[in-house]
């Protein structure tokens, strides 16, 4: 019980990592309090390769991957993440729960995930054998808040790369930031093209971008609002679906881009982002 606890947000509901998220909150609340023992919720699970940092009555839930070999057909969400605020989602991951067997398959790539990809590729792919392991996960307390670094060698065989993500979450859950590190490790690979994050964000959010190129984002009932801003790239916001009791909802999501031609040369490539309450 106490495991299954890690993938609920502050709205009773699983979050939409392998195929879950589509079970009702009552119905999650019934067998909860059916099972009515009270188990201390895990910080992190580093077999199954997901942690949930739940900090000023907002919740991060987080894939940081299997440490074993990852060779089944889940869904390619390594290192994606969802972010509720009390009981509103804010960052979401579109859900995989189709009927439709091609929409389930296209809502399971990692471009439909709140995560990197390079090219537009998966994270991995099981047709051409190629997986994606965690090669290191840390989780702990950092100054003001708690911390996560966790890396995954999905992207090794195409273009020799380690994909490397931190994430800080502030006491008070207002202020959550990001670095996605991209390391060249010298294998031998195709020259990437450029790297996109993705921030698929829920229904209920608006988001407009301001005259200083960052992005000012509004959840539906509540009274303040969230604050994302990057640096040094591509900013822009685009359209998304989210997937809710098997109904596709029109929704945005926010794109950072930046180019990877040269990262065989310089070695490493960085992006940092923040959300933050105002």
């Amino acid at each position: 019980i106490s495991v299954c606890k890690v993938w609920i947000h502050g709205n009773g509901e699983f979050a939409h990592f392998n195929f879950a998220g589509e079970t009702k909150a009552i119905e999650i609340k019934k067998i909860l309090e059916w099972r009515s023992l009270k188990f201390k919720i895990p910080q992190h699970l580093k077999y199954t390769g997901f942690t949930r940092f739940y900090l000023g009555r907002n919740t991060l839930i987080f894939d940081t991957g299997s440490i074993s070999n990852d060779k089944n057909d889940c869904p390619a969400s390594a290192l994606a993440f969802e972010f509720s605020v009390g009981k509103s989602m804010l960052v979401v991951n579109s859900s995989q729960n189709s009927k439709n067997i091609k929409l389930r398959n296209l809502l399971s790539q990692t471009i439909a995930h709140s995560a990197l990809s390079i090219d537009n590729l998966n994270s991995k792919d099981f047709i051409n054998n190629r997986f994606s392991n965690s090669l290191k996960s840390e989780v702990g307390e950092a100054k003001g808040g708690l911390l996560l670094s966790c890396s995954h060698n999905g992207y090794m065989k195409t273009h020799g790369i380690i994909h490397t993500r931190k994430m800080f979450l502030a006491n008070d859950g207002k202020d959550l930031r990001g670095n996605d590190h991209l390391e060249y490790n010298g294998a031998p690979g195709e020259i990437p093209s450029f790297a996109i994050v993705r921030f698929h964000l829920h229904p209920h959010v608006s988001a407009r971008i301001s005259n200083n190129k960052q992005i000012i984002l509004k959840i539906r009932t509540h009274n303040s609002g969230w604050l994302f801003k990057t640096e040094n790239c591509k900013l822009y916001l685009d359209k998304s679906i989210y997937l809710k009791d098997n109904q596709k909802i029109s929704t945005q999501q926010i794109i950072l881009q930046i180019p990877l031609t040269n990262i065989q040369s310089v070695g490493n490539i960085s992006i940092n982002w923040a959300f933050k309450k105002i």
